[in-house]
């Protein structure tokens, strides 16, 4: 299993890294991409090969520069430097983006982190699903 996981670590980073073009829409380039390759970082630790893991910290440091983004994209872009901080031991950082995520992210009743710690992206709705959040008003009549 650790051996897989290193290759499709290593294929990925064959796609991401400093040179690699930036086709597509932002968000998986500084959201969900630095998101799943910080944490296969962490969760694969001190098992993950060297090279590979200092192949994957110049693509996390390549991509994570600034923190510019807002609301929760903001809070997901902060999430990916605690990330690269955790894997790098750097604290600054990790203060850093722990200021940006508590910046951002607030306890309410109607929306944001709620105080069982769900978490409401806009407004609590009866369902997830996409029709069911787009016709939500309609549905409540």
């Amino acid at each position: 299993m650790l051996n897989r996981a290193t290759i499709d670590l290593a294929n990925a980073l064959d796609h991401y890294h400093a040179d690699s073009p930036r086709p597509g829409a932002w968000y998986y380039w500084l959201i969900l991409i630095p998101d799943k390759l910080g944490a296969i970082g962490l969760l694969l630790g001190d098992a993950l090969d060297p090279a590979v893991r200092a192949r994957l910290e110049a693509s996390l440091i390549h991509q994570l520069k600034l923190m510019r983004l807002s609301g929760a994209n903001a809070a997901w872009e902060a999430r990916n430097h605690a990330y690269l901080a955790l894997l790098q031991g750097d604290s600054q950082r990790l203060a850093r983006a722990a200021d940006r995520i508590f910046g951002t992210v607030r306890y309410s009743s109607d929306g944001g982190v709620r105080e069982d710690f769900s978490y409401l992206f806009h407004v609590a709705t009866c369902a997830t699903t996409p029709w069911v959040g787009m016709n939500s008003a309609k549905l409540s009549k």
